[in-house]
């Protein structure tokens, strides 16, 4: 191996191989990177300052693919026992020696070199060469001349670009910077300019053209003309037309002539819209205009018009067509023939919407006559009639379940030829599906302490009943008249200090929906003496589907309350309050109250108190009067049968019930009973499609108000 004054094994295998020289070596590893070194030198120094160096030219380079170059640097025998390596990079080499630009240069600190044996030292070089164009890039440490090491065009002595803001050479100036652009072809980057050249020098040099120039063409569309940047060609600018009014115009095209907008027609059978929702297949007519097919909403029924909406738009709407009501009609599912009805235009076997029932759910075979040929009783919490010889294959009554029940007698015609007179617990309705004309009474009034149809029912009458009269020391004083279309009349005072009167019961009962009768007065007070309250009218609903006819009485009106009792040991009972009044409901089509007809629901008279002066003077009270069946007349309390006793007050009719009178002593007797109070009178309503008729003279008693038409 060459010693030091000669370095330079570069053979790797043969300095790793070779035996170390008596005065020691170091055994020096350089590694490189992307930029390989044109020529790399080797310097050795002691620290008396004797050096020796060794030059590599890059042609020597064994294993480039490796980047890494071994050396093996051996002691003089003379030189000191530490050495410091200093690895220099060039770029260049003239004649075997390193030359050009110093790249870059590491130095070591001092390293002990033993004795017949080596040293190691490894050193790795930083500069970078990535684009491969053969320059080092610029990096701290480094003196690289290649300006941009992503770029292998740009290198020191690379040809210059006039038109491009690179420094492609290295030397400071970008594009027409570069002292070789001046007056040199360019392109400024502006496609609306021509002839480009490098103006200026230095820093301040520009690539600059003339400016394409546009001639705007002729014609009253032409707004201008200017060079477009995307293709350096002059662009005309025409009015532009504004959107067409409707689909069936073409794009308007500027008329150059005019400066107007044309808009040629689209040609018939285009599709369109015509902005209408109640048209289908709209389509241009060739003339500029959309046009569609109405659809128009066709009724369900022929008992209904049409208001408004249409088929497309699925939002018809319908009204009863009051041209068509009680018109024939078919009833839905085809379950048999109806009439068409005036307040929801619904087809039914009745041409309204009757109270308490749907007429269209009784079974058409249940539909039979009625037929009455003498008087005759029905009893509606039996379901009897008496005497049965009086009708004849009667229809089956129907229980109904709202409020607490009512029975429902549905007929095709009601042959009346004797009078119907209705009782039990629960509200009578008959429902006629054709005519009815009511030649004889039909009678739901109370008759004294017996109820009609459907009266004094406790549950109804919890607040509307008479309270009871109370007694002391052997006077009762009278009991209150019940409430209905008012409120009930109080009962009078007995004659001693304590037989306080009992008071009237609340107004109450004018709710049709379900029926109710009228409620019971309060018993006089006189425990076993004292007079029972009148019982309260009934309840009764006539519905007929054709013509109703009214020419005799149809009544529920309250019962008379009954007078005080006396005893031989000296007691004297208050007189009962008068029942109040039912309700009568009557409605049809056509609703005719003929002459002298009358319609009532009046309350019952109070009872009169009794009276006792001794043992064989001692009177007792008469009864009030039944509530009027016939006319619109108060029902009169009892009274004239005791001097001491209260007379009873008497029933309402149009107006208010009165009071029963005070128990008074100084008509000669020692003790009276208070009178009852008047019953209050019921609720009436009629209800009629067409006018109600009401013939001259009539009564109705208590007035109502008359929903006719309806």
């Amino acid at each position: 191996m060459r010693r030091l004054w000669i370095l330079g094994l570069l053979l790797t295998f043969v300095a790793c191989r070779e035996k170390a020289p008596p005065e020691g070596a170091v055994r020096v590893t350089v590694n490189y990177g992307s930029y390989r070194p044109a020529c790399l030198r080797v310097v050795a120094r002691d620290a008396q300052g004797q050096e020796g160096r060794t030059q590599i030219l890059q042609s020597d380079f064994k294993d480039p693919e490796a980047r890494k170059i071994r050396v093996a640097v051996f002691r003089k025998a003379e030189w000191g026992r530490e050495l410091t390596l200093e690895v220099s990079s060039f770029e260049g080499s003239t004649d075997g020696e390193c030359s050009g630009t110093l790249v870059e240069q590491l130095s070591s600190e001092p390293i002990p070199v033993p004795p017949g044996d080596f040293a190691s030292h490894e050193v790795t070089l930083r500069a970078k060469d990535d684009d491969g164009d053969s320059f080092a890039g610029r990096e701290e440490g480094v003196m690289g001349q290649d300006c941009d090491d992503g770029s292998a065009e740009v290198y020191p002595g690379a040809a210059e670009r006039c038109s491009v803001a690179v420094d492609y050479d290295c030397n400071g100036f970008k594009g027409c910077q570069d002292s070789r652009c001046q007056q040199s072809a360019c392109d400024d980057g502006n496609a609306c300019t021509t002839d480009d050249r490098c103006e200026g020098s230095g820093v301040s040099a520009q690539c600059k053209g003339q400016a394409v120039q546009c001639e705007k063409p002729a014609g009253a569309c032409s707004l201008s003309a200017t060079c477009s940047q995307e293709t350096g060609q002059c662009v005309v600018t025409r009015k532009q037309c504004a959107a067409p009014t409707n689909t069936c115009l073409e794009e308007g095209v500027c008329n150059d002539a005019t400066g107007q907008c044309d808009y040629a027609p689209k040609q018939a059978s285009v599709s369109c819209d015509d902005s209408q929702v109640c048209t289908t297949g709209d389509v241009c007519n060739g003339a500029g205009v959309c046009q569609g097919t109405q659809t128009p909403c066709t009724p369900p029924s022929i008992c209904v018009r049409v208001t408004g909406g249409c088929a497309a738009a699925n939002n018809c709407t319908y009204e009863p067509d009051p041209d068509k009501v009680n018109a024939a009609c078919t009833l839905k599912g085809g379950a048999g023939n109806g009439v068409c009805r005036a307040t929801d235009g619904e087809c039914s076997r009745f041409p309204y919407v009757p109270s308490n029932f749907d007429p269209d759910t009784v079974p058409a075979a249940s539909i039979i006559p009625l037929n009455i040929s003498c008087p005759v009783t029905f009893n509606s919490e039996d379901l009897s009639w008496t005497p049965s010889t009086c009708v004849s294959n009667p229809p089956t009554p129907s229980v109904l379940s709202q409020g607490s029940g009512m029975v429902l007698l549905a007929m095709s015609n009601l042959n009346l030829n004797g009078e119907l007179r209705l009782v039990g617990t629960r509200p009578v309705i008959l429902a006629v599906y054709g005519d009815a004309t009511l030649n004889h009474n039909i009678l739901a009034n109370a008759q004294g302490t017996a109820p009609g149809a459907g009266g004094s029912l406790a549950q109804a009458c919890e607040v509307r009943r008479g309270r009871g009269g109370v007694t002391s020391d052997s006077v009762g004083s009278g009991g209150g008249g019940a409430g209905g279309k008012t409120a009930g009349a109080a009962g009078g005072n007995g004659s001693v200090s304590g037989s306080t009167r009992g008071d009237g019961g609340s107004l109450g009962g004018s709710a049709f929906v379900p029926l109710v009768g009228g409620c019971p007065g309060g018993g006089g007070g006189g425990d076993s003496v004292g007079g029972a309250g009148g019982a309260g009218g009934g309840a009764v609903q006539i519905s007929v589907a054709g013509t109703l006819t009214v020419a005799k009485q149809v009544s529920a009106s309250g019962g008379g309350g009954r007078g005080g009792q006396t005893t031989a040991g000296g007691a004297a009972g208050g007189g009962g309050g008068g029942g109040s009044g039912g309700q009568v409901l009557l409605e049809a089509h056509q609703l005719n109250l003929n002459a002298f007809s009358q319609v009532t629901a009046n309350g019952g008279g109070g009872g009169e108190g009794g009276a006792y002066r001794n043992a064989s003077t001692r009177l007792d009270g008469n009864a009030g009067d039944d509530g009027s069946t016939s006319s619109s007349n108060q029902a009169n309390g009892g009274n004239g049968s005791s001097n001491s006793g209260g007379d009873g007050g008497k029933g309402a009719s149009q107006g208010s019930p009165a009071a029963g009178g005070n128990g008074d002593p100084s008509n000669g007797g020692d003790k009276g009973g208070g009178g009852g109070g008047g019953g209050a009178a019921g609720h009436i309503q009629l209800r009629s499609v067409k006018r109600c008729f009401l013939g001259n003279p009539i009564i109705i008693s208590p007035a109502t108000n008359n929903q006719c038409p309806l």
